[in-house]
């Protein structure tokens, strides 16, 4: 906080927040020379405001040049403008004693911008808002008061006061206690204090301070009321008159204890004693209205009718606009049998309280039951009803003015109104009772027997509803309701045609019945009738907009489910969204549409809005992980299945996606414990006979027993044939094909596939297709709108049929054997082969595994996938073929691959370059620059390779990876110093992984820099970039099929480790087919040992790449023509044993 100095000028002003203009203009007389001269003098003192001129010194101020001594001008400018003030504030007060409360608040305002601590200012100002009402801002200013004079006992008795008037009473007691310690003697604060503890109700305590002020003031008449008051609201009447008396002792002419003291009596039903002391009262003020009153219902208590009378007469002509004596004496009137004198005082009192039901009502009753006058009870009678349209003993009375008038008509319509009231009471007796008594009166009244209808139709009498019913519509053949109700009687008995007939007739009727058009659409939607649903739902929008989120939502969700308009159905979520967009429901369901329409980034955004609303939405949580699994986006995903798997700790779905999610990013964290609760989990839902979580593709690539793969396999088929049970209404059976003779003689082959993307099974379809002397037609099905096949003659896109559809499609070709080249992998439908739409079906290449499907028949594999003593763990009978089943389509489309100039990486190798000390050979992973045009040479410093270096690599994806078989790379990598490992890049996150896991292993003797990765490439350099590596390692779990056979047709040895399951054993199989045993390996230690030959022993490495070079264009295994041969071979002899199933070995 700044200091002010020590000799001030004028300390007055030193909080003056007036601009230093104010006292310019009075220094320089109007004159404009002399206001810019002393303006520039102030500026150049850094004077802005008054108060900086004040704070000055003395020394400083008389430096101001002015003419006529600078210190006598200033002040006398300052008293100039204190006089100005002065005048504003008595003009202020002036406006306050006038009433105008606005007008003193706007000078105040001023006065407050210039000196905004003055305090008589901001007393005037929080006056002037009590005065008009405002006493929250009334509370502001006196706050800001009491900041300035803390010790103001006046301003914590008006902010006491304001805080009553607020109701805030806890408050009101704080601030009188408060200002009592400020000021212990002031006599009212304390009876204040005590009425704040009565309204707060600490009745204790407020009685016991009316005592202790008692004693500091025996003689106080009016401590003794307001004492004896509250004795006398707790009914402790014999003590509050002790009070009364005492105080009267006190002031005995004191007329408010005297009517204290009548009102006490009366409460205690003490009539006479009561109108005594009002007498005496009236005696010293005959003026006193509240008494006058009292001692009128006194007198009425004692049925004093005449002198009842009197005293409301003086009442009222003391307060002619006092409604409770006008009342009062109407009753007088009414008990001294003066009817006409009471209707008419009644009517007085009804100018002034005309919306009161009692008065009105006695009225009624006085025209009704006394004067005869019906008409004038029908006006009072209405009138009751308006104001209190539930009391049924009204409606009663008015019914009975109109008997007496012969409104039959009137009569009935007031039954109908009773009868409606019964009716909103689900008093459906009452209700029936009232219906019938207007018929009674009224037999042609159609309402009535509407009414009546409806009645019965609660009451479960569905007949008699639609007798009443007819009834209504012949007496009033333009009624629409009757319609309606008739219409949702039929509905409840079934007969739906006829509902929709009545609907539409009541829409006939009348357009914008809107129950009809709700019931109506209701029912379309209950009997699978959308025709017309979206029109019905619009009608229903512009009827009546008060339901609009629920109808929107409704047609949303009909469009979704039942008619497949997605597009339209999430404009009606949308337009629910303008509606209430908290709905956390519209979001998720919007997203799964987006889902549906392939949008993902909208549908992200949809179930991130979901989860803002409701931080705990499991379906969007599940939705999101689903969606960023999907776009490979692994760690957004784990992050939801983790969360999910918060809130739903048993969620097998969730956990069995995070698993999955965790290996595509290669994060072995916790891989054994989770690999035991996925062995528990898939043991009790196997046990429990359980829809399983765990898809059969998945299990390839877990260290799963092949037998639970078959398990999970065969749980799955079934699963998909009970869901086509569900899906299909009656079961389809299909007509085969049983000779050849029906087809022309050719052998009618379909496969059924997707995106096969560069797989090798292009090119064995090309070549089926081209063997014309082999009596086959071979039609290609597709279930992805990619059109790979459309060079051939028969193909067939099945990607927008329904898979009945698809089925009788390919049945009507006349399919003699359907193939399977999809399995369970994505994009694939086992429910199209579940419904057999051929006599054989058999599965081939898509799936690395048995199918666990009763309707696939055969397994076209060999006897190293599959050997034959592990035929238990297949459910097909297998096809063997007399080579591998996996081939290579390189030998055309990559001809022309020559070996590199021979490199002899295994000689002069120093052991220390690369055993992690020294690593400035090694570079670290860059982009590897993509151009389609071929490039003419390679070498390893072109893809960060050490040129000295053994490279053993492996080129398939990382998720393929399992951690026993890193473990053996790694291994392996250790025991050769100067090696590296050379894999693909598939994501940051999966590298950073396996480089961590790397560090970590064998207590962090190996340097994660000697694992280099490289990016994806044209396939004929990559085929190109592989001969610059010295061993291709195989995955051990999931074989690199593929990969497998680049390296071989690069000359790169591969070392393998089959296992027991189909997938683990591929690569063995094309090494046998290529007649290459020799790196095969037995178990793990032999699949070190082999590794570490390759490279230590340079004759077995030249033995096994001269084999692999002699015998990849002279074996089966890229020989797609032959392949192909024995393809066909194979499918004829399936057919010519059909319909025996049995194994084949070709």
């Amino acid at each position: 906080m700044n200091t002010l100095p020590s000799h001030m000028f004028c300390s007055k002003h030193s909080d003056c927040e007036a601009p230093i203009s104010v006292i310019t203009e009075i220094l320089s007389e109007n004159d404009p020379i002399k206001f810019e001269n002393i303006s520039n003098e102030f500026k150049a003192l850094g004077f802005t405001k008054v108060k900086d001129l004040a704070q000055t010194t003395f020394e400083e101020a008389s430096t101001i040049k002015l003419s006529g001594g600078s210190s006598t001008l200033l002040y006398k400018a300052l008293e100039i403008y204190d006089e100005h003030l002065d005048d504003l504030q008595k003009s202020a007060k002036l406006e306050m004693e006038n009433g105008n409360f606005t007008r003193t608040q706007q000078i105040c305002e001023k006065l407050l911008q210039q000196k905004p601590n003055d305090l008589n200012v901001i007393i005037l100002m929080a006056e002037s808002f009590f005065k008009c009402g405002n006493y929250d801002k009334s509370l502001s200013f006196l706050k800001m008061a009491n900041n300035l004079n803390p010790n103001s006992f006046q301003m914590l008795i008006n902010i006491a006061f304001n805080y009553w008037k607020l109701s805030n009473y806890d408050l009101a007691r704080h601030y009188f206690l408060e200002a009592i310690k400020k000021s212990p003697s002031y006599n009212d604060c304390w009876i204040y204090y005590a009425e704040s503890l009565i309204k707060t109700n600490d009745l204790k305590n407020a009685e016991y301070i009316y005592i202790q002020i008692l004693k500091i003031y025996p003689d106080s008449y009016i401590i003794r009321n307001k004492y004896a008051k509250f004795l006398l609201s707790q009914n402790r009447f014999k003590k509050a008159e002790e009070q009364l008396k005492i105080a009267l002792k006190s002031a005995p002419e004191c007329e408010v204890t005297l009517s204290n003291l009548g009102n006490l009596y009366y409460s205690a039903n003490q009539y006479d004693k009561a109108i005594l002391n009002f007498h005496k009262a009236l005696n010293i003020n005959p003026n006193l209205k509240i008494t006058l009153f009292n001692l009128g219902t006194s007198y009425l208590k004692l049925t004093d009718y005449p002198k009842a009378v009197q005293a409301f007469e003086k009442t009222i002509y003391l307060d002619p606009e006092n409604a409770s004596a006008l009342h009062y004496l109407a009753v007088a009137y009414c008990y001294q049998n003066n009817m006409v004198m009471s209707a008419e005082t009644y009517k007085k009192c009804l100018k002034l309280l005309p919306d009161d039901l009692e008065i009105n009502l006695e009225l009624a009753m006085i025209y009704f039951n006394i004067l005869l006058d019906y008409q004038e009870a029908e006006i009072y009678l209405k009138k009751c009803i308006e104001l209190q349209p539930q009391r049924e003993d009204i409606y009663k009375y008015l019914y009975a003015v109109y008997q007496e008038l012969d409104k039959y008509k009137n009569a009935s319509d007031v039954c109908i109104a009773l009868g409606n009231l019964y009716l909103d009471k689900s008093d459906l007796e009452n209700a029936r009772n009232a219906f019938t008594t207007a018929l009674f009166s009224t037999p042609d009244n159609a309402d009535g027997h509407w009414k009546l209808g409806l009645t019965m139709h609660k009451l479960g009498h569905y007949d008699m509803a639609l007798v009443r019913y007819r009834k209504a519509i012949e007496l009033k053949p333009n009624f629409a309701h009757p319609y309606c109700d008739s219409a949702v009687i039929y509905e409840k008995q079934d007969l739906y045609e006829k509902a929709l007939e009545y609907y539409k007739m009541t829409l006939q009727l009348q357009p914008d019945h809107l129950n009809a058009l709700i019931n109506m659409s209701l029912l379309k939607q209950k009997i699978g009738q959308f025709d017309d649903i979206v029109d019905i739902f619009n009608r229903i929008l512009q009827i009546d907009e008060s339901d609009a989120f629920d109808v929107h939502m409704n047609l949303a969700n009909i469009l979704h489910k039942e008619i497949g308009n997605l597009n339209d159905a999430l404009f009606h979520y949308e337009k629910a969204l303008t509606y209430d967009n908290t709905s956390v429901d519209i979001y998720v369901r919007m997203g799964n549409i987006c889902i549906e329409l392939n949008m993902s980034k909208k549908a992200l955004s949809y179930f991130h809005m979901a989860i803002q609303l409701d931080s705990q939405c499991l379906e969007a949580f599940i939705n999101v992980g689903s969606i960023q699994k999907d776009s490979d986006n692994f760690i957004d995903a784990i992050h939801a299945y983790k969360t999910i798997l918060k809130l739903k700790p048993d969620f097998p779905e969730a956990f069995f996606n995070l698993v999955k999610c965790l290996q595509k990013v290669c994060d072995w964290s916790d891989y054994d414990s989770h690999m035991m609760k996925l062995n528990e989990i898939l043991s009790k839902q196997l046990d429990g006979g359980q829809v399983l979580s765990l898809l059969p593709h998945d299990t390839s690539l877990l260290p799963l027993p092949f037998e639970v793969q078959k398990v999970v396999a065969e749980k799955y088929a079934q699963h998909c044939i009970e869901k086509l049970k569900k899906s299909i209404e009656e079961p389809q059976q299909f007509v085969y094909p049983t000779s050849l003779a029906s087809s022309n003689e050719n052998l009618r082959i379909g496969f059924v596939l997707t995106n096969i993307s560069e797989h090798p099974k292009t090119a064995i379809l090309e070549s089926l297709s081209s063997l014309k002397d082999y009596q086959i037609d071979v039609i290609c099905y597709s279930l992805t709108r990619l059109n790979l096949f459309s060079d051939f003659k028969q193909y067939k896109d099945l990607s927008h049929l329904k898979v009945i559809d698809a089925a009788k499609l390919i049945n009507n070709d006349g399919i003699h054997i359907l193939v399977d080249m999809c399995g369970y992998t994505k994009d694939s439908q086992t429910e199209l082969f579940a419904l057999r739409p051929a006599p054989i079906q058999v599965s081939w290449l898509g799936y690395r595994n048995t199918s666990g499907a009763p309707f696939m028949d055969y397994l076209i594999t060999d006897k190293v996938c599959s050997p034959p003593e592990f035929k238990n763990l297949y459910t097909e009978k297998l096809a063997f073929m007399n080579q591998t089943v996996f081939v290579g389509d390189h030998k055309q489309k990559f001809p022309n691959l020559h070996q590199l100039s021979a490199v002899d990486n295994t000689n002069n190798i120093s052991y220390q370059s690369l055993n992690g000390n020294n690593s400035n050979e090694i570079k670290s992973a860059e982009t590897i620059y993509i151009d389609e045009e071929p490039v003419l040479s390679y070498s390893r410093s072109q893809y960060n390779l050490p040129e000295n270096a053994v490279v053993f690599c492996n080129f398939s994806k990382l998720y393929n990876i399992d951690r026993f078989t890193f473990n053996l790379w790694l291994t392996i990598l250790i025991k050769v110093p100067n090696s590296v490992l050379w894999l693909l890049h598939l994501n940051d996150d999966a590298e950073n992984n396996l480089k961590k896991y790397a560090d970590n292993f064998n207590n962090g003797c190996f340097n994660s820099s000697r694992i280099i990765f490289a990016d994806f490439i044209p396939k004929c350099e990559h085929l190109k970039r592989i001969q610059l590596a010295d061993i291709y390692l195989d995955t051990c779990l999931y074989n690199g099929h593929t990969a497998s056979l680049d390296a071989l047709w690069a000359e790169v040895p591969v070392v393998t480790l089959p296992g027991e399951t189909y997938a683990s054993r591929i690569t063995a199989s094309q090494l046998t087919t290529s007649g290459v045993t020799d790196t095969i390996a037995k178990n793990d230690v032999q699949y070190i040992d082999i590794a570490i030959k390759l490279y230590s022993d340079r004759k077995f490495l030249e033995h096994v790449k001269k084999c692999i070079l002699k015998l990849k264009t002279n074996s089966d295994l890229f020989d797609i023509n032959s392949y192909a041969i024995k393809m066909i071979s194979i499918l004829k002899s399936m057919w010519n044993s059909y319909p025996s199933i049995h194994e084949l070995d070709m």
